[in-house]
């Protein structure tokens, strides 16, 4: 009998794909504290009934097309995959200080400009996950590599007492199966790197600080399509991006300051505005690390705000910007490999 995989010898990494979508190139990359990779790799058999089997049972299950999809949850240290799935994302600096910044762009524009001029495509940037599991026994390990993973949604949230969590989706090309070691160089700057907490987040709208807000959550959707073109292959092409919808999510304990501007001057009067999401968490010095969120075209689309017997009067708002941009400063390295 085999030995088990268990759950402390298991490992998500992800390398860039700079070039060629769906071939890795460079270094693995920590994604932060993760908690769950769940892939999706399916093989959609299509099955056939046809005369002259002289079965009730199927006669025939033949190669479908190849679909494959993943949610990753973790604690983040940087905002990598978060910035890729806003859109264009471009890195300036040193290892002791780097700036990122995220700006959501139309298909007119390329969203990965790679150095080399090639593989240009006007899809979010693309990168591999690998997915391992470890076991004693020497070339007996579990590594599941996919390539061509374009982010579809990322949800990030923050709650009153917890670490911030991002839920991160993403469509890919294939999956390779291997029993070996897989990538052996690994960037480690952020490892050790506290993760955002819910108390190094602000949250402002209308230019109002939000002081008794309990609960935040930033949701990015591309609404990816993966295309199964008659070209001879089984795995999609290129994913297409659909409509880009993005939500803030607003938990808060309800303050006669708010009243007035939240309910009435913004929600009843379908007004525009500006909101900012803040995660300040700098220790060591300045821009060690630290995430801004800013919204802009801002509309409040739905609120609650219940009546109840007992405890603080509670308000969940959905606000739905027009525009999103994020810039990062912090240790690690480039979000880009051009």
């Amino acid at each position: 009998m085999g030995a088990r995989y268990k759950s402390d010898q298991n490992r998500v990494l992800v390398q860039y794909e700079s070039g060629t979508y769906g071939v890795s190139s460079g270094n693995g990359y920590w994604l932060g504290q993760v908690t769950d990779h769940s892939l999706t790799d399916s093989e959609n058999l299509i099955e056939s009934h046809f005369l002259g089997t002289s079965t009730r049972s199927y006669s025939d299950l033949a190669n479908g097309p190849r679909d494959v999809e993943g949610t990753m949850t973790f604690n983040p240290q940087d905002m990598r995959l978060v910035f890729y799935t806003i859109g264009s994302v471009y890195s300036a600096g040193t290892s002791n200080k780097f700036q990122h910044t995220a700006t959501q762009v139309n298909t007119n524009n390329w969203l990965n400009p790679f150095a080399s001029g090639t593989g240009q495509f006007n899809a979010p940037t693309s990168f591999t996950v690998e997915d391992l599991k470890v076991s004693p026994t020497s070339n007996r390990n579990s590594l599941r590599t996919v390539n061509g993973c374009i982010p579809n949604s990322a949800i990030v949230t923050a709650a009153q007492g917890e670490k911030v969590q991002v839920e991160l989706s993403y469509i890919g090309q294939n999956v390779v199966y291997s029993s070996g070691a897989g990538i052996t160089t690994i960037n480690t700057a952020v490892s050790g790197v506290t993760p955002y907490l819910w108390n190094n987040c602000t949250l402002t709208i209308a230019g109002s600080s939000i002081p008794t807000a309990k609960e935040v959550s930033v949701e990015i959707n591309n609404n990816l399509e993966g295309p199964h073109y008659i070209n001879g292959s089984r795995v999609i092409a290129t994913p297409i991006v659909g409509n880009r919808d993005v939500t803030l999510n607003a938990t808060i304990d309800w303050e006669s300051d708010m009243a007035q501007v939240i309910y009435d001057a913004l929600y009843k009067s379908n007004a525009t505005f500006n909101a900012v999401f803040d995660l300040n968490a700098d220790v060591a010095s300045t821009g060690s690390k630290h995430t801004i969120f800013t919204f802009s075209g801002c509309k409040i689309t739905s609120m609650e705000l219940p009546s109840t017997s007992e405890g603080v009067t509670e308000s969940s708002i959905e606000i739905r910007p027009q525009n999103i941009s994020a810039q990062e400063w912090g240790v690690g390295s480039s979000y880009t490999a051009w």
